[in-house]
């Protein structure tokens, strides 16, 4: 590891978490070289990396300055958020406070930042927070579209019980699935707005983290 900065992400090599927060990175000018980004897969997975990562050489050799842990919040932020602070050994690491708490440095310790998307407050994912940052018209159409398709599933007493979160991951799905199925991830950052204020607090987020270092 060369960089002094560990990105940990729900993702794969070439999944859409780590395609957009490459895009945001690069757009925030940071260099390629201050960080890594290591996908995990899941969130279960993400959790798991986190008990052992106070073994990880780059962590006992002090050449890791900084931990940013960058998943999804689901349906409970503030049980995520605790469930990832609980996974750190506390020793090693200087843990935020709260959600959307401002990343601190603390002497001889590893900083710690976290952001669930969508918004570092809300629950949802990922893909809530991409819905709100879609541009053009013919977005806007497409998604009146797939909200119909969704509304008839209720009015048919299909899948009736999914979550407002699941709803969200299902319309950037279906929203993907058409004209090509297969280019989900490649286009998954041709549709929205890197500009937009849906992104505000994550763009703030990686600022004041890498300002901070």
């Amino acid at each position: 590891m060369k960089s002094n900065t560990l990105i940990i992400c729900e993702s794969t090599d070439n999944g859409t978490d780590k395609k957009l927060i490459e895009v945001f990175l690069k757009k925030l000018t940071i260099a390629p070289d201050r960080y890594i980004i290591n996908p995990k897969g899941s969130v279960v997975e993400v959790i798991k990396f986190l008990k052992n990562l106070h073994q990880l050489r780059e962590i006992t050799t002090g050449q890791c300055e900084q931990v940013l842990v960058v998943v999804d919040a689901d349906e409970d932020p503030n049980n995520r958020f605790r469930e990832i602070c609980e996974a750190f050994n506390r020793v090693k690491f200087e843990l935020p406070e709260s959600i959307g708490c401002e990343i601190t440095r603390s002497t001889g310790k590893v900083k710690v930042g976290i952001y669930l998307f969508p918004d570092n407050q809300d629950p949802g994912s990922l893909e809530t927070l991409c819905l709100s940052g879609l541009i053009g018209t013919e977005c806007d159409q497409k998604i009146q579209c797939i909200n119909e398709y969704l509304g008839c599933l209720r009015t048919k007493s299909i899948d009736q019980n999914m979550t407002i979160n699941n709803q969200s991951k299902s319309k950037f799905r279906i929203f993907h699935a058409t004209p090509d199925p297969d280019s989900y991830v490649s286009t998954i950052t041709e549709c929205i707005d890197p500009n937009s204020a849906a992104f505000a607090k994550l763009k703030s987020f990686f600022s004041q983290c890498f300002k901070s270092q």
